[in-house]
């Protein structure tokens, strides 16, 4: 239509608290993240193994060749052993120079990074634990069945239908 456009970052704009602090975030996203692998946890296994492995993978490889005793050797085993964590951490600070100090990211965000990692790990396990535990999506007081959930067939405003799970 010929119009022009413009993006601009509404930081600090708008303000709306989540949750309160880390544990109330992993338990607020019990409902969601065990759905997002339809409910499978052949998928949650995969995808989890897979984000471990590239977040802390690196860092594994390192530890283990210290306890190995490859660092205190010659100098070549241990640059070999510390480049993927030494790639990791650069690319981390990179992009964070790059492009986290227009957004108004925090340096502080990427030093973190491991912790705030291991809490969606965290968040993934607990949903995935938490539906398998209870049989269904435990959602305001309802229980949603695991069963009916995996074939879709939980319409909008059925949750009526479906035991209530809050205590009395």
């Amino acid at each position: 239509s010929g119009a022009r456009q413009r993006l601009f970052f509404g930081r600090d704009l708008v303000l709306c608290r989540w949750q309160k602090d880390a544990h109330a975030v992993v338990r607020g996203l019990e409902k969601n993240f065990f759905g997002g692998f339809d409910y499978s946890l052949a998928k949650t296994l995969v995808v989890l193994t897979v984000l471990l492995a590239g977040a802390f993978g690196p860092l594994a490889l390192f530890i283990a060749a210290i306890f190995a005793g490859i660092l205190p050797g010659d100098a070549r085993s241990a640059t070999a052993a510390a480049a993927p964590l030494i790639v990791q951490v650069l690319a981390a600070v990179v992009g964070h120079a790059a492009f986290g100090r227009r957004i108004g990211g925090r340096l502080a965000a990427v030093l973190l990074f491991p912790v705030g990692f291991a809490l969606v790990l965290a968040a993934i396990a607990n949903s995935t634990w938490a539906t398998l535990r209870r049989g269904g999506v435990a959602w305001r007081g309802t229980l949603y069945p695991l069963a009916e959930l995996r074939r879709g067939l939980v319409p909008p405003g059925a949750g009526r239908r479906f035991r209530d799970v809050r205590t009395k």
